[in-house]
């Protein structure tokens, strides 16, 4: 029995994994049990995190060549937002737990900068930028622990081919981070979390469709979260300290409906990349507790987290754990699919 031993041995010094990330419950208050304390509620997730633990932003890729991914289901929020040619990318946040292995880690975006700020002063892992992007970059308020700053934390695996092969590991570049204290979770607001809530339209499915990708999620009523796919694919992740695929799943998914703004700083190949904004307001849809709200959303500056409002005004309340948010402008389709409509049973003779 000593080689399955030795192989769990190897497959945690390879992935430099301290934990497995789980889903917990907030624990009762201290009033309530002398042997109990309240926990630190995530303002990003409504769950129990680490409030001095520092946030990472993380640029995953997000094509064909790029999946499986690694630590999707280990982040707390992940941003999907458009680039060139139609195409998706990730912005991965972290903070709540240890994922091991992140990646394949990419290019970074101007629109990177606007939503990093969100989550206060973090690291941002990135495998590089445009000419034009990297002085920008250099002076933006996030910590810098990219590939560009050093080889440290990043390594390339021959499950995927290049440029899609470059993984990070987690613990070395939050290791990178200069100021630890800035780097902590900073929200001017939180969201705000209901696990028991009931506004909106019950839904069966959603699907997000950019110019070339598309997100469909879909209601796991069993289960109480939203299973991702890429068109009709099973979207599948690793997850810390184990070797299987998971399903990605989230409690919530945001779409923001936007447009977008010049981009003085382009592609390196000529390409259009999209710069679509993220602050001020607009419309859009709520999906959580298998249920679809429309919605209106409200960002006053890039330090502050999208508040979302219902058609009265009132602020939306989440269901507690993982948040994905879209970024939708106007060559993204949306279409929803609602549960089929049940069948009354035949009325009961009375003759």
């Amino acid at each position: 029995m000593k080689i399955p031993f030795l192989l769990l041995l190897v497959w945690f010094l390879l992935t430099g994994c301290a934990q497995v990330t789980v889903e917990p419950t907030p624990t009762a208050s201290a009033s309530n049990s002398p042997t109990q304390q309240a926990c630190w509620l995530s303002p990003l997730t409504g769950q129990c995190g680490v409030e001095d633990a520092p946030v990472i932003v993380a640029k995953i890729d997000d094509v064909a060549g790029a999946r499986p991914q690694r630590g999707l289901n280990d982040a707390d929020v992940v941003i999907v937002e458009p680039v060139e040619g139609g195409l998706t990318r990730l912005a991965a946040v972290f903070h709540s737990g240890d994922p091991g292995v992140i990646g394949p880690i990419r290019s970074a975006r101007i629109t990177d900068i606007d939503l990093a700020q969100a989550f206060g002063l973090p690291g941002f892992a990135y495998s590089g930028a445009t000419t034009r992007l990297r002085p920008v970059l250099a002076s933006a308020p996030v910590q810098l622990i990219g590939a560009p700053q050093g080889a440290t934390g990043y390594f390339r695996v021959d499950t995927h081919a290049a440029p899609h092969n470059l993984m990070a590991n987690f613990a070395n570049i939050r290791a990178r981070i200069r100021d630890l204290e800035s780097a902590k979770l900073t929200v001017t607001q939180s969201w705000s979390f209901d696990a028991d809530a009931t506004a909106g339209v019950p839904v069966q499915q959603v699907s997000v469709r950019w110019p070339s990708s598309t997100k469909r999620f879909t209601w796991d009523a069993a289960e109480n979260k939203f299973r991702a796919k890429v068109f009709d694919d099973k979207l599948m992740t690793t997850t810390c300290c184990q070797t299987k695929l998971s399903h990605v799943t989230m409690r919530t998914v945001l779409i923001m409906k936007t447009d977008e703004l010049p981009n003085p700083y382009g592609s390196s190949t000529g390409a259009r990349t999209p710069y679509p904004r993220t602050t001020g307001e607009g419309s859009g849809y709520v999906f959580t507790r298998g249920r679809m709200i429309e919605a209106t959303w409200k960002r006053t500056t890039v330090n502050d987290l999208p508040q979302w409002f219902d058609s009265q005004g009132s602020p939306i309340s989440f269901a507690p754990g993982r948040v994905w948010w879209l970024i939708a402008t106007d060559s993204t389709s949306i279409d929803v699919t609602y549960p089929a409509p049940s069948t009354p049973s035949p009325a009961a003779s009375t003759e």
